[in-house]
């Protein structure tokens, strides 16, 4: 994050930002057809009968598969699909405010043609329609999570379905479970098929920022406190968590504390050239507040 000298605003840069975007919807989308291929016609007429009007053929291959005793991840993402689609519908919703979940993303702003202000937002919206069905999804990934504690794509499917829902407590108690799932596993995570996913790839990382920035966006300080002091317990080297703790002390206007942790996060990264352009403009703040 950096300090932008027009405002502000910190505006984040990732990378693979293509891929984060698939992966933070991968569940509430389906992704069923590239699962397992040793499991591949089953998962495939899956896919087709579950898309079908009614879902009575899906319940069946599920209990099917259930009685096969073969619950690996790609089961229970599966049932997490099955009751979560039912829990929760998604389609264009308008609003006066954007959800945290809309935050960064497109959107349509409708103009007040009176005063020029904006009037509100046009965008793709989620909402509960059977909360009971939305739990038992809850329940179906928690158990997953509990049998493959190192399937990431669990992880980030049900922290993702907590977004739509402005649960952030548990979405951040799910990605704390996360951090401490990496910190035993060295990052040697599953995903779909369980295939591993390469160390190079930071998932992980990619997600904290992602809601790190959806809580600054959407000026939500506390919440984006608690998830960057999270981030650096679990990893204190990490320079990009400890920037981001001086990005809520500056927009809290606290310019010493946010100096103390800009320069703490340059000690770690010293050749971090967005981390020196934020103490360059911190310090420009702090000679003309005098």
């Amino acid at each position: 994050m950096h300090i932008s000298k027009k405002s502000s605003t910190f505006a984040p840069k990732f990378e693979n930002n293509y891929h984060m975007k698939r992966l933070i919807y991968i569940i509430i989308t389906s992704v069923l057809c590239v699962m397992a291929q040793a499991q591949e016609s089953r998962l495939e007429l899956f896919n087709q009968v579950y898309n079908a009007d009614s879902l009575a053929p899906a319940k069946s291959l599920l209990d099917e598969w259930a009685s096969t005793g073969d619950k690996d991840g790609d089961y229970y993402a599966c049932q997490f699909n099955y009751y979560l689609n039912q829990g929760m519908k998604s389609g264009i919703q308008m609003s006066k405010e954007l959800p945290l979940y809309a935050q960064g993303e497109k959107a349509l702003t409708l103009t007040d043609t009176v005063t020029g202000g904006i009037a509100g937002y046009v965008y793709q919206g989620y909402s509960i329609v059977d909360s009971a069905l939305l739990n038992t999804a809850y329940d179906w990934i928690k158990r997953g999570i509990n049998a493959c504690p190192n399937r990431l794509d669990l992880y980030l499917g049900l922290t993702t379905s907590y977004l739509y829902c402005d649960q952030t407590d548990p979405m951040i108690l799910v990605l704390e479970q996360v951090m401490r799932q990496e910190t035993k596993n060295k990052k040697k995570w599953l995903w779909l098929e369980n295939e591993q996913l390469a160390d190079t790839v930071d998932m992980v990382y990619m997600r904290i920022q992602e809601d790190f920035a959806r809580f600054l966006d959407a000026e939500r300080l506390n919440e984006a406190e608690r998830l960057t002091s999270l981030a650096i317990k679990y990893y204190p080297k990490r320079a990009e968590y400890v920037n981001n703790m001086a990005v809520i002390c500056y927009m809290r206007n606290d310019y010493k504390q946010a100096m103390k942790y800009f320069k703490k996060a340059l000690k770690l990264n010293p050749g971090d050239e967005l981390i020196k352009a934020n103490i360059e403009y911190l310090e420009d703040v702090l000679k003309n507040a005098k």
